[in-house]
């Protein structure tokens, strides 16, 4: 299992196992976290990996990057949030990500808004959420995953009673998709923070 403190050196180690160069943005990162005080860290950790930072320019996060980070922090309990907002993420990277969110037992927040997730993304994520009980708060607006992929959030929150917190806005949900949607919706027995807009 990694710790704090062997984060950065796991990442740099993985990158070389699978051949990949390290992404310099994911090494600032760990690095920055790394070198904050303990107390910053009681209510666990976020790793902002937005890709649009425009006061400092980054590299974007890929699907290739993903599975390294996904690989290193399967079974970590102190990395409760992961902001991946704005990067270049498809259905490839999803897949890593539903991995983890099976593997991982602390993971809270998830932000993957204004990536390139389709249909196949939202389904590997929805399946990863059949089963968590950790995640709590899940961004997908801005991700083309079509009514489809809306269907498949549908049909796993109606499953998952640990998620509290969806955003499907702007993710081409047609009209009668949102329909259909929030009708399934509707049914769940506790009151949730659902975002649909097409």
């Amino acid at each position: 299992m990694a710790t704090l403190h062997s984060l950065k050196q796991n990442y740099l180690e993985m990158c070389k196992d699978v051949t990949q160069l390290p992404n310099p943005y994911i090494v600032h990162v760990l690095q920055e976290v790394y070198q904050q005080p303990v107390e910053n860290h009681s209510d666990g950790i976020m790793l902002k990996l937005a890709g649009n930072n425009h006061l400092t320019p980054v590299q974007k996060i890929t699907d290739d990057d993903v599975m390294v980070l996904a690989k290193i922090l399967y079974n970590n309990t102190f990395v409760t949030g992961l902001d991946l907002r704005y990067n270049s993420l498809t259905d490839t990277g999803a897949e890593h990500i539903g991995i983890l969110l099976r593997e991982t037992p602390s993971l809270r927040h998830l932000n993957l808004m204004c990536n390139d997730i389709a249909t196949k993304g939202a389904e590997f994520l929805t399946k990863a959420l059949l089963d968590n009980e950790t995640l709590k708060q899940l961004r997908i607006n801005g991700n083309k995953i079509g009514n489809k992929g809306g269907m498949h959030f549908a049909s796993m929150l109606q499953i998952n009673a640990t998620l509290e917190e969806l955003d499907l806005g702007d993710t081409d949900l047609e009209t009668n998709g949102r329909m259909e949607e929030a009708e399934r919706l509707e049914s769940q027995e506790e009151e949730e923070k659902i975002h649909i807009s097409s």
